[in-house]
């Protein structure tokens, strides 16, 4: 079970490896690039509903021409692509809620006529979910419900539920207009999305959607979370017509190429449980949960860090960094801006920074207690969405934690880490930690299997709390049978123990500045001196493995190191990191710190024509990856 100070065994190795490390300069191998300043993109296209219109709306360009007829906008947005010179593109997608009186007959019109004309066309949509679906226009296995859950065909009876269910439908809708290129580029490039589904996943998502469109129904009205749920699956709707009305001929996908994108992390459970192949025929295999966080109390700066970087295949590098400012009612965060990849309605990396002043991330942790499964059950909400509910609704760790728990599907289980720097600003000395300021969320399947601390003491006397894909929270470590799987496996899958564990504790104390949070969260010393044998080597029999690393680079581990499949040589880097300070925090304007691509700090710069994953399909990506940081932000609220 994990422990809550280093044990006496560990002492000596980390001794050793501060004594090596401070030999070896504290900083980083190359000068960095100057930060780039990258700002909301203008917006470009709009959105408003027209009862003439497919699925009820219609994209104009912005600005709208002077002289015409200015139709209320539903929801608008910008794309600025700098994929090949800052290794991200950017997107920004608004959200009209303050018209509602204005737009409601406009929008229970276009949703009457897109509802007739689905029954012109199937003899169907008797019922106002069916209605619904119909105003969607796909043919997915999408819920398609309005906010309120009763549908647009509510009318003017409910103004405000009905427009914000429209104006989320017309966010997906603008997203995949701006970005179609990147999501038909992103979806060819993933050979594991969801080429085959067996009879029994597809039967899964079906109940699934099916299961939550009937609860949005039930308590949208009532239940600001169900609501919740209800307007991310209007989104996603949105998103499918929004695509198939804007793709290019050659480029269309179907609404299960684009579900997936969202979908794609509780897939890795659930084609762990279910079966699925990829775009080859072969069975997919679950991919592995990696990535590495820290959270990092700064005394005398009166600073709190909370840095992320993802671990995940070289062909996912298509990032798009986003805005989604929607502000709907009963909201606690209007604004979230993330990390995350095209036709993708979430993260998936996690890192967020919400309008509450909350930074969420997380890493990915197995399940190794098969007796959990049974809990995976389509009665139950998927991770993505819940994440998301949970960034709307939370002004705080516990409130966050509350909204995740709810409806746990046991799918994509992590770590979650939420930082409130509202707390944090109210320290009253230098070092202090206050109640609140780190909330600890760990899942496992079942309805009661979601395990949440503070651990802001644990912050303030340690001066940092790393997560690394093993549980930190006890029961959570003891229920997916931790203690058993290092009992026969051997320390790589130790709390503990592990490598990374291990580099987090050396390392730590340097980070208390900027520069030395990057060098710690981007180290990658495998091969180049500096860590010791039991570091680099761990899990291996011949050699190193530069998945030892708080930053992998698994394209460098020789293929003779005899290391076990979880850190052999693999398509698989830390391809970013982003981070975010109390000061930029207080700034207002959702700002972090982001570098694209795989570590070069002490290794090679990534270079896709050099890799021995060349031949994996990466359209559309830079060749090299070699890009400095930026510094992301997207203006104050209601700027």
């Amino acid at each position: 079970m994990p422990l809550r100070q280093p044990l006496p065994w560990a002492l000596s190795v980390v001794v050793a490896l501060v004594a090596t490390v401070a030999n070896t300069a504290p900083t980083l191998a190359r000068a960095p690039s100057p930060t780039t300043q990258a700002l909301a993109p203008p917006p470009t296209l709009g959105v408003v509903a027209d009862a003439a219109a497919p699925h009820g709306v219609r994209l104009v360009q912005l600005p709208q021409t002077p002289g015409t007829h200015r139709a209320p906008l539903l929801a608008w947005g910008g794309f600025r692509d700098a994929l090949h010179a800052e290794g991200w593109t950017y997107l920004a997608v608004y959200g009209n809620t303050t018209r509602a009186a204005e737009t409601a007959a406009t929008a229970a019109a276009a949703a009457a006529a897109a509802a007739a004309a689905s029954s012109d066309s199937k003899g169907e949509a008797d019922s106002a979910g069916e209605a619904e679906r119909a105003a969607a226009a796909t043919n997915a296995k999408l819920p398609a419900s309005g906010g309120t859950g009763e549908g647009s065909s509510r009318g003017a009876s409910n103004d405000l539920a009905d427009h914000e269910s429209l104006v989320a439908f017309a966010a997906g809708y603008v997203e995949a207009a701006l970005t179609a290129v990147r999501i038909h580029e992103y979806s060819m490039n993933k050979e594991d999305g969801h080429a085959g589904w067996s009879p029994a996943l597809a039967e899964y998502v079906q109940r699934q959607n099916a299961w939550m469109r009937g609860k949005v129904a039930a308590y949208g009205s009532t239940d600001p979370w169900w609501r919740q749920v209800g307007l991310l699956l209007q989104q996603e709707a949105g998103l499918v017509a929004g695509y198939a009305a804007t793709a290019a001929p050659g480029q269309q996908l179907d609404a299960d190429a684009l579900l997936v994108l969202s979908l794609h992390s509780d897939m890795d459970t659930l084609c762990l449980l279910f079966g699925c192949t990829d775009v080859r025929g072969r069975p997919r295999v679950s991919r592995r949960g990696h990535c590495s966080v820290i959270v990092k109390s700064v005394p005398e700066r009166r600073e709190l860090y909370a840095a992320h970087t993802t671990w995940t295949s070289f062909n996912d590098m298509t990032r798009v960094y986003k805005l989604m400012d929607l502000p709907y009612s009963g909201v606690a965060a209007r604004r979230l801006a993330f990390s995350s990849y095209p036709g993708n309605l979430f993260s998936t990396d996690d890192y967020y920074v919400t309008g509450a002043d909350l930074v969420v991330t997380e890493t990915t942790i197995d399940n190794h207690n098969d007796s959990l499964w049974t809990h995976v059950v389509p009665e139950t909400v998927p991770t993505w969405i819940r994440t998301m509910v949970a960034n709307r609704l939370a002004r705080d760790g516990q409130s966050w934690a509350a909204a995740f728990a709810r409806e746990n599907s046991g799918t994509y289980n992590n770590e979650f880490h939420v930082v409130d720097y509202k707390a944090f600003a109210g320290a009253s000395r230098p070092g202090q930690v206050p109640s609140g300021t780190l909330t600890i969320v760990d899942q496992m399947p079942g309805p009661l299997n979601v395990e949440v601390a503070d651990r802001s003491a644990w912050l303030e006397e340690h001066g940092y709390w790393a997560s690394y894909n093993r549980p930190g929270l006890p029961a959570t470590y003891a229920r997916a049978n931790y203690s058993a799987l290092v009992a026969a496996e051997g320390d790589h899958f130790s709390w503990e123990k592990t490598s990374r564990a291990q580099l987090f504790r050396a390392l730590q104390a340097n980070a208390t500045d900027e520069m030395g949070l990057r060098s710690v969260m981007r180290h990658n010393r495998f091969d180049a001196g500096g860590d010791p044998l039991s570091i680099t080597h761990q899990a291996c029999s011949h050699g190193p493995s530069a998945s030892n690393a708080i930053a992998e680079r698994g394209d460098l581990t020789p293929l003779d190191a005899g290391c076990i499949v979880d850190i052999a040589r693999q398509n698989e880097g830390a391809i970013d990191l982003k981070y975010a300070t109390a000061a930029l925090i207080a700034r207002g304007t959702l700002a972090s710190i982001a570098q694209s691509g795989p570590t070069a700090d002490d290794q090679p710069v990534f270079v896709w024509s050099k890799s021995p994953f060349e031949e994996i399909a990466h359209a559309g990506q830079p060749d090299v990856w070699d890009f400095g940081y930026v510094t992301v932000e997207w203006g104050t609220e209601g700027s």
